[in-house]
């Protein structure tokens, strides 16, 4: 199939749609967010969209060019990074951001705070299955699968 968008594009941003997109319906199923949709842009929640995106490149470029291709082991080396990223660096720096806003609350410090939050191993598993899914899709679609 001829098109204008490439594979390695197309993937990894219905990855990002599709999590993004289930985050705002449990969102709205908890009723915490249900007015808010900037939690479409946010991040941390269930299911970790860095870690689908990432995983449907992955797939993609594993399928189309090969596991044992340098671009497939740059892809792989890359996606590490960032889900240890989102499970412990982005986590640990949430973590310390809440403890940083109730300190501010505590001492009657009026700032506005945004916390970036990391992501439990489960909404990273989850953002895979997003990734790997998105992906086959796409190759199906784009007629590669």
């Amino acid at each position: 199939m001829e098109s204008w968008l490439s594979v390695y594009i197309a993937a990894p941003i219905l990855a990002w749609l599709v999590a993004q997109f289930i985050k705002l319906l449990i969102a709205i199923k908890d009723k915490s967010h249900s007015k808010d949709v900037s939690i479409l842009f946010r991040s941390g929640d269930m299911p970790s969209s860095h870690t689908a995106t990432m995983l449907a490149l992955v797939t993609t470029v594993g399928y189309t060019e090969g596991i044992t291709s340098a671009v497939f082991g740059v892809a792989v080396v890359l996606t590490a990074v960032v889900i240890y990223d989102a499970l412990n660096v982005r986590r640990a720096v949430g973590e310390q951001g809440a403890v940083v806003k109730e300190l501010a609350e505590a001492s009657k410090i009026k700032k506005k705070f945004y916390m970036a939050e990391g992501h439990k191993p489960l909404e990273v598993v989850a953002g895979a299955a997003v990734g790997i899914v998105s992906a086959v899709v796409i190759l199906y679609i784009f007629e590669i699968f």
